[in-house]
């Protein structure tokens, strides 16, 4: 089974519309593949789905962090990277893939999409994960 690491702008697309993020957390709901995430992704995640242009109340919040804790692999990160000069948060995402053995990130970052390969790390799309596990039969 694939370890994915979802970038934090995937997450929230999967949180505020139907389309092919929610889809693919699905996938991870069902057990299709491993969420793989950390500490500094998930309070990234909740202080950007706290922006008020988000529109998501308090309860709903700790809601979606608590089921992303159920459902995914939160694991340490020890690893540092500058990878990503133009936006070091971006690092982070380096740094959770790395250290939680991921296959693929996941995100609609072209900071992190224009890598395409880290340390033997799939960086892809969503579009193209989908596409990934559909021909693989996932």
């Amino acid at each position: 089974m694939f370890r994915v690491v979802f970038d934090t702008n995937v997450l929230v697309s999967a949180l505020i519309c139907e389309g092919k993020p929610r889809s693919l957390l699905r996938r991870v709901a069902l057990k299709e593949l491993i969420m793989v995430t950390s500490d500094l992704l998930l309070k990234e995640f909740e202080g950007v789905i706290r922006r008020p242009k988000i529109r998501v109340n308090a309860d709903q919040i700790s809601r979606q962090v608590f089921a992303l804790r159920q459902i995914a692999e939160v694991v340490d990160v020890v690893s540092k990277f500058n990878a990503v000069e133009r936006d070091f948060k971006d690092n982070m995402v380096l740094e959770t893939a790395y250290d939680g053995k991921a296959d693929f990130i996941v995100s609609g970052d072209d900071h992190l999409l224009s890598l395409d390969i880290f340390r033997g790390i799939n960086i892809v799309s969503v579009k193209q994960m989908l596409a990934y596990l559909e021909e693989n039969k996932v």
